[in-house]
């Protein structure tokens, strides 16, 4: 086997490295090409496959997301609605109190005058 050696050559008035000599034919040389195309194929296509797989598993988590948000806003929309509710009874509920305050304030005045009165 011939050994490899860097050649310098003279274009043009200047002096450039030229790439070493290949110490097997060309066809070799184009066959080691296609070898490493191939391997650089199976390689993305390995690639490929793994990166669908990780999509298809972000577009599950992504959906499950969308879905607890979508819980979460109804139970919130549940709770606000509980909550106007409740601050209507409360609402209705001192309007009684205030009624039926009024009515007992009344009666003890009658009585007040009733005995004022004999």
């Amino acid at each position: 086997m011939a050994s490899v050696k860097q050649v310098i050559i003279q274009k043009g008035g200047c002096f450039q490295m030229e790439a070493p000599r290949a110490s097997h034919p060309r066809a070799l040389r184009q066959k080691d090409k296609k070898a490493i195309k191939k391997k650089k194929k199976a390689k993305m296509d390995s690639s490929i496959k793994t990166l669908r797989a990780e999509v298809d598993r972000l577009e599950k988590a992504a959906a499950a997301e969308e879905a607890e948000v979508v819980r979460k806003r109804s139970k919130a929309k549940e709770l606000l609605r509980a909550i106007k509710e409740k601050e209507e009874e409360e609402e209705k509920e001192k309007k009684d109190k205030e009624g039926k305050a009024k009515t007992c304030a009344l009666v003890v005045r009658a009585k007040e005058n009733e005995m004022e009165m004999e």
